[in-house]
């Protein structure tokens, strides 16, 4: 089950991550004020 967890809990920050990003394309004004560094995997 831990194993499951680590591939769930990857997924769903990657899927974050990408609307992350996306969201910052749409708005530079949201890098600027939040600023999320992201761990090398």
């Amino acid at each position: 089950m831990k194993v499951q967890w680590q591939v769930i809990s990857s997924a769903t920050l990657g899927s974050l991550a990408r609307v992350i990003r996306f969201l910052n394309l749409n708005r530079p004004r949201v890098n600027s004020s939040i600023r999320h560094p992201q761990p090398a995997i």
